[in-house]
């Protein structure tokens, strides 16, 4: 069975001036479909890492940490309640 391996970065992005983590995958094909990948609580963007590794060769998989979670800052006075 040949299995192709899926390459990944480690990214961050400033959004509303966090800095947001995210592991993307890097696809064979430009015109890849891509998917979102949205952990639950309490975890992180770690949780996808198999999936990623799994399907990222065919899909531009972005698995982001949300605040406070895995790499992702936690801006100050931040409340996940």
């Amino acid at each position: 069975m040949d299995v192709t391996v899926a390459r990944i970065v480690h990214r961050h992005i400033d959004v509303d001036g966090v800095r947001v983590f995210y592991r993307e995958s890097l696809p064979e094909r430009a015109d890849a479909p891509a998917l979102l990948l949205l952990h639950g609580f309490p975890s992180g963007s770690h949780q996808f890492r198999g999936l990623i590794d799994a399907l990222g060769s065919g899909y531009r998989l972005i698995a982001p940490g949300y605040p406070g979670f895995g790499h992702t800052q936690v801006q100050d006075g931040f409340s996940m309640i």
